[in-house]
This record gives structure tokens, C-alpha cells and sequence, in this order.
């Protein structure tokens, strides 16, 4: 006999090689499917278990803003179970998988919504300056953040160079060329999402970078024999304890940004998106594109490729003599 609990805990151990965020969020799930199936021994479950769980997710379930599950958690929740069973029925051979055949969750293509100059400029300087406050006598003001320089960093390497925020939350202090003007990016353990390669940047970025790495060497952190930032320290850290910014801490302070800018949906993977776009736009190839976003297929290349032609044809019929001139042809 094997509980369920007992199960989900081995494979939560068993799978070291998913990333922190994707690890989270199975135990979630999981979790949940333990609350609503029960300790249950998993020789007696059935597929048809599996589709009332997946039912109660869809049509019963509130999240802690007591909202419904949306079509991603819920596709999340799937690939959850798939990959519990595809891991027991591997590890025990009395356990066949019985989520082969399950439903799968179809999610609604995300929206590609590029960040438009202003847009990128505002959050540039929103990187300097708190948000607006007021003392007693009503004079406004605002606060210049110790944390500019590396915000600024952050931003313009996500645009400047297209990768995901785990891959950013990654580098390292010798990850990053400041000579070659170029980063190279490592995988996560089994690298299934995120290949190593190597990324060029331009001399903003590389400004913004030595800007953010020369104050850390101003409030002392460990040097090597060149005097250089050890090169195994983490590319982008929190200022107050020297430890590596979170996902999460990157990922509100981009929100906290964008509501200082006034400027809605700042998170990370938009600027990746308009990273490609900006691209594309721009000459560049989808298939280097596709080396550098790490993208093992092309399916969202081509994503990115349909907005791009579509911006094409409207700056077409926007610019084209014909449409502007308007003839007068004879019929």
C-alpha cells in the first residue's frame, strides 16, 4: 500500500531537477488534490478520479481572492498530475498511470503586448525616484532609491537581451562580458526550458551594468585579487544583505515601477516579448532569434512573427503613397 501523501512527498523530492517556481507550483496543486481525494492508497485510484478533481478545480474551487481558477492554473493542475503519475507508474511497477487519456486543458494563446518607447522611457526614470509623497506643509517631493542603478540594470538587460526572469535571477558576476558586451546564460539543471547560450548586449546595457557592479564595490562586498566582484557572486543582489534577488522581489519591483509610470502589465515576460518584436521589426532573422530566446521549437517565434507582420502591414497602410495620395482612377 502507498498513501498518497507519502507519494507526493517522494516525488517532490524525487523531482530536484524542476526549477523552484515550477516545483511550487506542483506542490500546490498536488496539495489540493491531496485535500479533496484524501490519503487514499494510489493502487486503488482511477482515471475517473483524476477527471473529478480536474471538474471540482474547474467548476468549485476559489482561489485565496476567492476567484475561480483561470484556464492557465487549471492546465498547470493537469501537467501537475501527468508528471505525478507519469513519476509513479515509472518508480512502481504494480502502478499503471492512469493519467494517460486525461483531458488536457486548452489555454487561450497569450496576448503579445509589446512595451512602446515611452512606455520603456517611463519606467526608465521611474527607477530614480519614489513614488510622490507630501509632508505636512503639502510640499511634494520625492525620494532618490539606492536601488536605481540596479533596477535600471535589470530593465534594460531583460530588454536588451530577451531572457526569462529565472535566467536572470541566475547570473552570475562572471556570467557577464562587460569587454565583449555579451552574458552567458546556464541552464537550470536538466535545461529542458532553458538552453546555455550566449547573448550580446549594447553599450547602454553594458553602462548600466558597470554603473550597478561598481556601487557594489563602493559598499564593500568581497573582491578577488584584481579587485574585481567574485565572479561566482550573483549578478543582481538585494542592497541591504548582499543575497541574490528573488524572482518574486524582481518581479514586484517591476510592478511597483510600472505604478510609478503609470504604465499598466510591467512584468518580466513582456519585455521579452518586446524584446523579439523589436527584433523582428528591425531585420532580424527568427532563427537567431530563436537561438537567443532558447526556444527549442518555433512555435512562438512564429507567435511574435504575426504580431511583426501585422505591424508591418498597418505601418504599410499608413505610409503607402497609394493609400495616402488617393487616386482617382477611372473606371
Amino acid at each position: 500500500m502507498l498513501h498518497l501523501s507519502v507519494a507526493l512527498e517522494e516525488y517532490l523530492v524525487a523531482r530536484n531537477d524542476l526549477s523552484p517556481k515550477t516545483l511550487e507550483d506542483y506542490h500546490y496543486y498536488l496539495r489540493r488534490w491531496l485535500e479533496f481525494a484524501g490519503d487514499v492508497d494510489l493502487a486503488e485510484m482511477k482515471r475517473a478520479d483524476l477527471e473529478r478533481f480536474m471538474a471540482y478545480m474547474r467548476d468549485e474551487y476559489r482561489t485565496r481572492a476567492g476567484k475561480p481558477l483561470s484556464q492557465a492554473g487549471l492546465a498547470n493542475c493537469w501537467t501537475a498530475l501527468r508528471s505525478f503519475w507519469h513519476w509513479a507508474s515509472d518508480s512502481r511497477v504494480e502502478l499503471a498511470n492512469i493519467s494517460e487519456g486525461l483531458r488536457a486543458v486548452k489555454v487561450p494563446e497569450p496576448v503579445v503586448e509589446p512595451f512602446t518607447k515611452d512606455e520603456a522611457q517611463a519606467l526608465i526614470e521611474a527607477c530614480y525616484r519614489t513614488a510622490l509623497a507630501k509632508t505636512e506643509q503639502r510640499r511634494s517631493f520625492r525620494y532618490t532609491r539606492h536601488e536605481a542603478y540596479r533596477d535600471v540594470a535589470i530593465l534594460l538587460v531583460l530588454l536588451d537581451t530577451g531572457i526569462r526572469v529565472g535566467e536572470l535571477h541566475r547570473l552570475n558576476v562572471g556570467d557577464i562580458d562587460l569587454h565583449r558586451y555579451e552574458l552567458e546564460v546556464r541552464p537550470f539543471r536538466s535545461g529542458v526550458k532553458s538552453h546555455p547560450r550566449v547573448i550580446p548586449f549594447t553599450r547602454d546595457t553594458q553602462a548600466a551594468l558597470l554603473r550597478w557592479l561598481s556601487q557594489r564595490k563602493e559598499l564593500g562586498e568581497p573582491l578577488d585579487r584584481d579587485g574585481e566582484l567574485l565572479s561566482d557572486a550573483p549578478a543582481f543582489t538585494i542592497l541591504s544583505s548582499g543575497e541574490r534577488f528573488p524572482v518574486r522581489a524582481v518581479e514586484h519591483m517591476l510592478a511597483r515601477l510600472g505604478k510609478r509610470a503609470g504604465v499598466s502589465k510591467v512584468h518580466p515576460h513582456r519585455f521579452r516579448h518586446t524584446f523579439a518584436i523589436e527584433y523582428l521589426r528591425n531585420g532580424g532573422d527568427p532563427w537567431t532569434l530563436q537561438r537567443m530566446l532558447g526556444h527549442s521549437t518555433m512555435e512562438m517565434v512564429r507567435r511574435y512573427l504575426n504580431f511583426a507582420k501585422e505591424d508591418i502591414r498597418g505601418a504599410h497602410s499608413r505610409a503607402s503613397a497609394v493609400a495616402r495620395w488617393r487616386f482617382h482612377i477611372p473606371k
